[in-house]
């Protein structure tokens, strides 16, 4: 299993959930975070620009369609349009029946 981790801007949320619904993704969790990036080249003070963290869970084998969808939701070509982090997930528990690993999905 992968986690998916998308940093995006909260004006791409609709486009990103009719992206997880072709992709097939039945749920995510969202949570509000603050970026900072600096253009290179650029002094520029400190500046948090809010952001969403969208985080999915999935199968490995589902990981290429996934991000495939995500960049094509947010992608707009500007400075700022977010980062997609895949990472290992090593187990997973449903706590309601305490499934585990896929069945936990």
């Amino acid at each position: 299993m992968k986690s998916v981790q998308a940093i995006v801007d909260h004006s791409k949320l609709n486009d990103v959930r009719a992206s997880l619904a072709r992709a097939g993704v039945d749920g995510m969790t969202i949570t509000d975070v603050r970026g900072y990036e600096r253009e290179a080249g650029r002094e520029n003070k400190l500046q948090l620009v809010p952001k969403l963290k969208i985080q999915i869970v999935v199968e490995d084998g589902r990981v290429p369609a996934l991000v495939e969808e995500l960049v094509r939701a947010t992608r707009t070509g500007r400075l700022g349009d977010g980062k997609i982090f895949v990472l290992p997930v090593d187990d997973a528990v449903r706590i309601r029946t305490s499934e585990r690993g896929r069945d936990a999905l």
